[in-house]
C-alpha cells in the first residue's frame, strides 16, 4: 500500500469509479485480489483449518501419549499439514482485512452506510460496482467531449 494520501481517489460518485477501482487494485495484494474482483469469477476462500485431535486417528483416544508411536508420527505429520494450512488460512484472513480497511478508508460516508459488515468483500465490491459504476453511454459521451 504505497499510496501517497493526496492523491488517492475517494469512491463518492459515478466519476470517481474507474479511478477509485483502479488504485483499489493497485493497493490489494495480488495474492487476494482474484478473490474479491467483481470483475472475474468468484473462487472459493479458505475455510479455517479444523486442528487434528489425537481421537481423530484413533477413536476415543484423548491425549497424545495414549496414541502408538507409529500414531504419534501420523498425528505429528497431520498437525504439521494444519500449521501450514493455518498460517495460509491467517494470511490470507490478514490480507482480507486490509482490503475492508483500505475500502471502507476510500468510501464516502454516504456510500459506507450501505456496506453491511455480515457481507464479504467481493458482495461489498459487487454492490458498489452495482450502485456506482458510470453506464457505457456515459463513458462513451465522455471519451466524445
Amino acid at each position: 500500500m504505497a499510496s501517497n494520501k493526496s492523491t488517492i481517489t475517494i469512491l463518492t460518485r459515478s466519476e470517481d469509479w474507474e479511478k477509485w477501482f483502479w488504485q483499489l487494485q493497485a493497493n490489494i495484494s495480488d495474492e487476494i485480489w482474484p478473490y474479491i474482483n467483481p470483475n472475474d469469477e468468484e473462487l472459493q476462500l479458505l475455510e479455517a483449518p479444523k486442528r487434528p485431535e489425537p481421537g481423530d486417528i484413533i477413536p476415543n483416544t484423548r491425549t497424545y501419549a495414549q496414541l502408538s508411536a507409529a500414531n504419534q508420527r501420523v498425528y505429528e505429520n497431520a498437525r504439521r499439514f494444519y500449521d501450514q494450512d493455518k498460517k495460509d488460512y491467517t494470511r490470507q484472513r490478514d490480507q482480507l482485512q486490509i482490503a475492508r480497511s483500505y475500502i471502507t478508508s476510500t468510501v464516502s460516508q454516504s456510500k459506507q452506510t450501505t456496506l453491511d459488515p455480515n457481507l464479504s468483500i467481493r458482495q461489498w465490491l459487487e454492490k458498489l460496482k452495482h450502485d456506482t459504476e458510470p453506464s457505457k453511454g456515459y463513458m462513451l459521451r465522455q471519451t466524445e467531449i
